[in-house]
């Protein structure tokens, strides 16, 4: 068995693959794979004969804020007339492994089904909601746009990156984009993305939002969809509500993402809005000691806690671990040093406990954690962060 890159003469027969799996046009399908670029469409064979394909998407992940490598996973495929004979799950454990070996730290995906990627050990760990609010929320707050210098911006200019990072760094689970990811700010699904920046009199850039309006169904409802946005501070934060309001003329609300709690959304002055889930991520931790000694943990905590992984796909993630942590800081040794049983969990445990998507008490009760009560309310406290949420769909 063999993954690698496809060659420009398999595009054809991976945009198929993906256009019957995706339900989308084989020409889309062509462009899109094209556009994220063919070394990363990867194919699994099975001697000479192609039996699935994967869409790779490396860039990073925020946990706590600070930027973890994280290898984002798309497009896995497999023809028709290949299916339903474990083509997909080798292929996972044959990517991983390669993951792991490159460096990456976490993998994320959102999936098309969980029961497959339960199986090479990713568990739910973030989520995606869609939040609309009607074009009356908005009233009054044009006359604070005359104030801000609004120009046009692109996704390639560095003050936008910059102000991303910033503003993505403060949200657990948000991604240190890649240029694929960039690419979809701009212009998806066939829609293009209006990039607008409000700067303040020195020219630094306060906040900027990428919106375009879109009609509903057939009738004539539209939409102001905020494909992505970022702010400084309270005032930028305004100044993104002040930029959607100009187009309230026309679109009838106002759809942002995000996670089921939106900041921004508390300076309306009613809750008049609706939100909804539109999917959870999901996630795995790729090299455990790794991932362990990165992840910044919360100030003023200090002591030791034993883990016990097991992992039924990377066999090198196997085994006991003692973190042990410092005002924010953490050491992590193989095997347990501490003075109480280890924590015990499989992998896909730990990518919900590493996140914060879940508590250890909670893992606990559902019996996907075993270990002392002492030893649990310590991990309640050292992997506590806020709930992981991922705006940006891949």
């Amino acid at each position: 068995m063999v993954l690698r890159p496809i060659v420009e003469e398999e595009l054809s027969s991976a945009a198929r693959s993906a256009s019957l799996a995706f339900a989308v046009s084989v020409e889309d399908c062509e462009r899109w794979l094209k556009t994220a670029g063919l070394e990363h469409v990867h194919a699994y064979l099975e001697g000479e004969k192609v039996r699935s394909y994967l869409l790779r998407v490396p860039m990073g992940q925020y946990v706590r804020g600070r930027a973890l490598s994280m290898m984002g996973v798309a497009g896995v495929t497999v023809p028709p007339e290949e299916r339903a004979k474990g083509y997909s799950r080798s292929m996972m454990r044959e990517a991983l492994e390669g993951w792991r070996e490159e460096g990456f730290v976490l993998s994320t995906l959102y999936p098309s089904t969980q029961t497959l990627y339960r199986s090479v050990g990713y568990e739910q760990c973030g989520c995606l909601y869609e939040h609309t609010i009607p074009r009356g929320e908005f009233a009054g707050r044009r006359p604070r746009a005359r104030e801000l210098d609004v120009r046009t911006v692109t996704v390639d200019d560095p003050q936008v990156r910059a102000l991303y990072a910033s503003f993505a760094s403060r949200f657990n689970g948000y991604l240190d984009r890649s240029q694929y990811i960039w690419n979809r700010i701009a212009s998806h699904r066939g829609n293009k993305f209006e990039g607008l920046g409000c700067f303040r009199s020195d020219g630094t850039l306060s906040a900027y939002a990428f919106v375009t309006q879109v009609r509903e169904g057939d009738g004539d409802d539209v939409s102001l969809k905020v494909r992505d946005f970022a702010y400084e501070d309270e005032e930028g934060a305004r100044a993104v509500l002040s930029l959607c309001d100009r187009f309230t003329t026309i679109s009838q609300d106002v759809k942002f993402f995000g996670g089921p709690a939106l900041p921004i959304l508390a300076l309306l002055d009613q809750q008049k809005f609706d939100t909804h889930r539109v999917e959870y991520t999901m996630m795995r931790v790729v090299h455990v000691e790794r991932a362990l000694s990165q992840r910044p943990y919360p100030q003023g905590v200090r002591g030791k806690l034993a883990l016990s992984i097991d992992d039924d796909v990377l066999e090198a993630n196997r085994g006991e671990y003692t973190l042990e942590v410092d005002d924010g800081v953490a050491t992590v040794t193989k095997g347990a040093q501490g003075s109480s049983a280890p924590l015990t969990m499989h992998a896909r445990a730990l990518a919900p406990l590493f996140m914060g998507w879940s508590s250890a008490s909670a893992l606990a009760h559902l019996g996907a954690l075993s270990g002392d009560a002492r030893s649990i309310a310590f991990a309640d406290t050292v992997f506590a962060a806020p709930p992981p949420s991922v705006p940006d769909f891949f």
